[in-house]
C-alpha cells in the first residue's frame, strides 16, 4: 500500500503558518521593478506559470509579505 503524504509533509520548517495576499496586476515584472525600488525584498522574482500567468513575491522591510500575479491573456 502506497504512503500518503499529509500536508505539513511540504510545509518548510521554521515557517509559521501564515496568509499571502496576491495582488492582482497588469504587469508583474514592472510591478516587481516598482517594488523593489520602494524597498521591498524580492523573495521569489517574476516566473512563469504554465498557461495561467506570472507571479513574484516580495516582503517589504516592516513585514508584510505579498505576491503579485498578471494572468496570461487569452
Amino acid at each position: 500500500m502506497a504512503r500518503r503524504r499529509t500536508l505539513a509533509a511540504f510545509r518548510n520548517l521554521g515557517v509559521p503558518p501564515h496568509w499571502r495576499i496576491f495582488l492582482l496586476v497588469s504587469d508583474d515584472d514592472a510591478a516587481a521593478t516598482i517594488d523593489k525600488n520602494l524597498g521591498a525584498k524580492l523573495h521569489m522574482p517574476p516566473m512563469n506559470i504554465q498557461e495561467i500567468g506570472r507571479m513574484a513575491v516580495m516582503a517589504y522591510p516592516q513585514g508584510a509579505a505579498f505576491a503579485v500575479f498578471a494572468t496570461v491573456r487569452r
